[in-house]
């Protein structure tokens, strides 16, 4: 009876493990609810511009008045605790019409008050980076910086520039290389942005593919001294 090709079935596996560790996978063209993906204007208003909600930051600066400038979080009522003011609510005001509302308030302190409003949008930025967590972020901060908020993507550990943005109950991985345009998406309040880990079989594929190799050289010399 014909002896069985052994070695080459093991060294065609092995192959056949390199062939798919060097496979680009195929990002998905839409989020995972089949609808169109995230786009850059979500809203009838630009991001930057759009009202602040409750778990969001105001950044308020008046100039030439340190004590009464800084960054004041929203409660869940939609209330932040300003100098002077007190408890004034801040939310479904657009950014533009609440710095001229906060102006003519502190007129009532201040003679000719200059004012500079920043809304810090609460991000949740988790996955393969180094710090974990939820974050304030100004508009400026886009869908492809948000890891270095993070602390970075960990080294080894994540998807090489792929970026999964999950918005308003829709989920979408991006991969920035290739679609730059996405990655100067702004970021919405409630976005949450998760960085993929890579497989443990991609993250050992070296260790895997060279114990596969190993073992069908070994089994190539027993069954040549045979």
């Amino acid at each position: 009876m014909k002896r069985p090709h052994l070695p080459l079935t093991l060294m065609l596996v092995g192959l056949a493990a390199i062939a798919m560790l060097t496979r680009t996978p195929r990002l998905l063209a839409q989020d995972s609810t089949g609808s169109a993906p995230p786009s850059a204007q979500t809203a009838a208003v630009p991001v930057e511009l759009s009202p602040l909600k409750p778990g969001d930051v105001l950044r308020l600066r008046i100039w030439r008045e340190p004590d009464l400038s800084g960054d004041f979080p929203i409660d869940e009522t939609g209330t932040a605790i300003l100098p002077r003011l007190g408890p004034t609510v801040v939310i479904n005001i657009p950014a533009d019409k609440l710095k001229a509302q906060l102006t003519e308030s502190y007129k009532q302190f201040l003679n000719n008050p200059s004012i500079e409003i920043t809304p810090l949008r609460r991000i949740a930025i988790t996955g393969a980076v180094k710090n974990p967590g939820i974050y304030p972020v100004d508009p400026s901060i886009t869908l492809g910086e948000a890891p270095t908020v993070a602390g970075g993507a960990v080294p080894g550990d994540s998807k090489r520039n792929v970026i999964e943005l999950r918005r308003n109950g829709t989920s979408r991985q991006i991969n920035i290389a290739n679609d730059p345009k996405l990655a100067r998406l702004p970021l919405a309040s409630g976005d949450q942005v998760y960085i993929p880990e890579r497989s443990w079989f991609s993250k050992n594929a070296t260790w895997v593919v060279g114990t596969i190799i190993g073992v069908a050289g070994t089994t190539a010399l027993i069954l040549t001294r045979h």
